[in-house]
């Protein structure tokens, strides 16, 4: 499918707004979670992310109310109901979609803030070696590796 019959058939001025909506619910999803770091805020914005599936649904069920009009009208017989339930499900379709950006970055945002509270590590700290009180070349490092092996040989006999 073609980008412009796309469009075209959501009709331009949804598609423009669904998007913008998106774009500045992720945007400031992205602000909530990664600049503000507050919990009750991501909770409280989650309702707020589900706006451009709201504009969709309110679009798709006005768009199905006016094509019982084009069914029962005896010109527009050729038309396959399945092809226009079909064409008027694609707007609920782009909604769906331009909301799991911003949820879902919600979503795990808030996830990251509650585990971080609670304590839980899911990656440990990688601690340098040479970062330590003793710092060792690779031929000390060596020769310290290999008396210690030695001692534990001798020691074993």
């Amino acid at each position: 499918m073609n980008l412009p019959l796309f469009v075209q058939w959501c009709g331009v001025v949804f598609f423009v707004v669904v998007i913008l909506t998106a774009t500045v619910l992720s945007i400031a999803a992205c602000v909530l979670a990664f600049v503000t770091k507050k919990a009750d805020l991501l909770t409280a914005f989650l309702p707020l992310t589900l706006t451009p599936f709201a504009i969709a649904a309110s679009t798709t069920l006005i768009d199905l109310a006016s094509s019982i009009a084009t069914q029962l009208d005896a010109d527009s017989a050729a038309i396959d109901p399945a092809l226009l339930l079909q064409l008027n499900l694609m707007q609920l379709l782009v909604g769906v979609v331009a909301t799991i950006p911003a949820a879902t970055i919600t979503i795990l945002g808030r996830l990251l803030l509650l585990l971080g509270a609670s304590g839980v590590v899911l990656v440990r700290k990688r601690e340098n070696v040479n970062e330590g009180p003793a710092k060792f070349t690779a031929e000390e490092w060596v020769n310290r590796e290999t008396n210690d092996y030695l001692e534990k040989l001798v020691r074993q006999r």
